[in-house]
């Protein structure tokens, strides 16, 4: 009977350490999922951090584009307008400084 319960024994001492064998196999698998869906989420929120800093940058950089050529276009046209402005004043004085010079010659042939 002794050596019946010895095996018996080293049976269930076999059985247990494969037992525990499989169950810390598990808990290492287990271990190593969590620590690579870490790393995945950690890596996915890195992207997504810098996919949102570059449309942001993007963004930004196309705001004070279009804000700089909006002024641009607004000075453009501000200078159009003053340019037509100066060649009406031009005319205009053109216009009195020819009738002046007419009226003066007309007195000079007068005297």
């Amino acid at each position: 009977m002794t050596r019946k319960a010895s095996q018996t024994v080293e049976k269930v001492v076999e059985d247990t350490k494969q037992q525990i064998k499989t169950m810390r196999e598990k808990f290492e698998g287990a271990v190593k999922y969590v620590i690579d869906h870490k790393k995945e989420t950690v890596k996915s929120i890195r992207d997504k951090k810098e996919h949102v800093l570059k449309t942001l940058r993007n963004s930004v950089i196309r705001t004070i584009g279009a804000t700089y050529i909006r002024n641009l276009k607004v000075d453009l046209v501000r200078l159009e307008d003053l340019r037509k402005k100066m060649k009406d004043l031009e005319r205009e004085w053109g216009e009195k400084k020819h009738y002046m010079l007419k009226d003066v010659n007309n007195l000079a042939s007068d005297t």
